[in-house]
This record gives structure tokens, sequence and C-alpha cells, in this order.
């Protein structure tokens, strides 16, 4: 496994370059913004090869992929709560008007699979059946890759949502997957696309600069000082980005929402899929009392308290420019809400979302059993090159 340092180096002589994937940004009114954080995402949690991903009010990052030959386009969220990619069939019965669709008859790489799928979300199921075809993302061409037809999505789901469906960065057999289908990340390292089973997410804020998926590596020109690296914990019921934490701090004093009378643990899901922070009502609603209200129309939002969560040890700290987050309402006016929130008390784990990587430039390395976090650089300390 290369050091720390030959990872930084993109584009170094015999590695595979690091491919980055573009993740984009398009406004929605707060209204839009409250109903596409509570349904789209699943209950259960020399340059780098690259997926420009779109800031959609700094809640829902996205990107594209392109399946068959010729390529059909879909929009994608880039999760890495899941492990399959899934886009809406053409011969899907409820799915929104005007959306993309696959037609399996239009590719010439096309192969059926025959077999079922289905994934569950808060309002209802996703079904459909398996499918073969090549899958492009960030340049990198896929072959014979087994994905998900959606015949029948959960109602309401996406119909007010900007994406297609899922690409899932989980490993095989994470909440929220099959392993009939295959995992990206496995496949692109089988077929020697990239080196490692190693990605990692830059994400803006407020849609200033370029968020962006690189796979295969990093691009130190993200971050400001080193990785701290959080070796992936096991669950009896959950693979996938997990880890463990200590505390949550606010203004610098414990909340005590990872002591549970028996250990002190926090047991955190690193999610790129979901748009807040979260736990259960018993552990994380101590932490949302201390940090006092949010007052909607953003007028105490610079004084709010800096929450840390601790993780192998240090601090990381979270200050309300990232964990507040701002949308405009139908009239225009700016709104602002709390991006740390709760999820049924009988779900013993925390989701760190999105507010929290936008402050992280992360990397997920499955090769070495961990997960990095570094400062992310903003825009106004760097320009990056897409």
């Amino acid at each position: 496994m290369p050091s720390i340092l030959s990872l930084m180096l993109v584009g170094a002589v015999g590695a595979s370059p690091v491919v980055k994937i573009p993740l984009t940004h398009l406004p929605k009114t707060h209204e839009q913004v409250v109903l596409t954080s509570k349904t789209a995402l699943p209950v259960s949690p020399g340059a780098v090869p690259g997926v420009p991903l779109t800031d959609l009010q700094d809640i829902e990052y996205y990107g594209d992929v392109a399946i068959g030959v010729p390529p059909q386009k879909f929009v994608v969220t880039y999760d890495t709560g899941s492990a399959n990619l899934w886009v809406p069939s053409k011969d899907c019965s409820n799915c929104k008007a005007g959306g993309n669709s696959y037609d399996s008859k239009a590719s010439s790489a096309s192969e059926a699979d025959g077999g079922a799928w289905s994934v569950s979300y808060g309002t209802g199921d996703c079904t459909g059946v398996l499918a073969r075809d090549d899958v492009t993302v960030g340049g990198l061409v896929i072959t014979n890759f087994t994905f998900a037809e959606a015949t029948k999505e959960a109602e309401g789901v996406f119909t007010n949502n900007p994406i297609d469906g899922i690409l899932g960065l989980a490993p095989k057999g994470a909440e929220g997957s099959t392993d009939a289908a295959q995992t990206m990340m496995d496949i692109l390292v089988k077929q020697k696309k990239v080196d490692h089973f190693m990605f990692s997410v830059y994400l803006s804020t407020h849609g200033h600069g370029q968020s962006m998926l690189l796979l295969g590596g990093v691009d130190s020109s993200y971050q400001t000082g080193d990785f701290l690296y959080v070796p992936l914990t096991a669950s009896s019921s959950l693979k996938g980005w997990l880890v463990k934490g200590t505390d949550i701090k606010v203004g610098g004093k414990t909340s005590s929402a990872c002591d549970d009378g028996i250990d002190t643990v926090c047991r955190f899901i690193v999610d790129t899929g979901t748009s807040t922070i979260s736990g259960s009502a018993d552990a994380m609603g101590p932490v949302i009392k201390m940090i006092g209200e949010v007052k909607s129309d953003c007028s105490n939002a610079a004084s709010l308290p800096t929450v840390q969560i601790t993780l192998a040890g240090k601090d990381l700290d979270l200050d309300p420019a990232f964990y507040v987050l701002r949308s405009n309402d139908a009239s225009g006016a700016e709104v602002c809400r709390l991006g740390i929130d709760t999820m049924p008390s009988f779900i013993p784990l925390f989701i760190l979302g999105t507010p929290f990587l936008r402050k992280y430039y992360t990397v997920f390395d499955a090769d070495q059993q961990r997960i990095g976090f570094a400062l992310a650089k903003q825009p106004k300390e760097a320009t990056f090159v897409v």
C-alpha cells in the first residue's frame, strides 16, 4: 500500500491517475429542501479520476453517470450509505414524468439478468430487476456491470428531487444494498481502472467552488494539514463506512451523547447521502438543547456555539457556518434551520452527513480499513482546477 505522501502526489509514475467527478449545485426553495431532506434517502444508512458533484443547498450532492452503448445519461447521488447503482427503467410504472430512464434495447452492450431487486425508503420500497451493461463514471468505462432498473419507485421520494437514482459507494454487503448487484469500486479495481478501493470527497459550501468525488485516491489541493485516520469498525447488523467516536461536545462541554451507561462510544456512519448529522432522540436531544434555538431568520446563526465530534482522541470542530442549513423560501427570503436532528431511538447509531463532510475533506479507504478526515480548503483559500 502506498504511503500517505505518495497518495498525495497525484498522477505519480506507475500509478493509475485519480479520477475527478464534479458534483453540481441547483437552488431550491426552503420547502423543497425540507421535503428532500426527509424523503430522498434510504432508511438505513495527472489528475485523479473524478466526478463533478452538484451542491443542492448544501444538503445533497450529485453528479452524472452514463449507462449503455451509446451512453444514456443519468443524474445520481453518489452515496456512501449504500452499495449499488440503480436508475429508473423505461418500464417504470410511477417514475417522475420527464425524467431520464434506462432503455436496455437502445444499448448494444446490454444483457438481461432477470434477478429481482428492491430497496426500502421511509415512504416505501423501490423495486425492479437487475441488468448488465457498460457503465461510464468519471471517464472510466466499467464493462458488463450489474446494476438495477427500478420499475416502481417509492411514492413521493424522487418526485421533487432532481436526481434519477443512486450510485452506492459503500463496500459490498452494506445496508440498503443487494449482494446480487455489483459495487462500483470493487469492479473498478478488478477491471484495473483504479489501483485501490479508495476514493475521496470534497463538498463545497453555499455553492462556492466545485464539489468533487475523486476515484482511486486523494488530491492534496483540497486539504489543509494532514489526515486524521480512524479505523473502520464492524457491527453485527451493519457493514460499510462505520467508525467509533467517544464524544459530541458543544462549546467545549460534553453532551454525554456517547455514554449509554455501558460504554462511552458513538458509532458513526459516514454518509454522503444524508443531509444532516443525526442520532437517536435520546442521545442527540441533549446536543440540540445545548446548541439552542436556530432562529429561522438566521439572525443568531453566527453566535451559536461550536460543536466538536471526538474521533481517534481528537476533537473535530464544526462551527455554525456548517451545521446551520440555509435556503430560501418561496418569497426569496433566507431561512435557517439546524442541520443536526434525531431519528428513532431504537437505532443505536449516529450519522455524519454532509454538514460534517463540507468541513472535512474525507478519504474512504477500504484497502486499509479506515476513513481519513482533513480540514477542507474553502474556495477563498485556493482555486481548484477541474
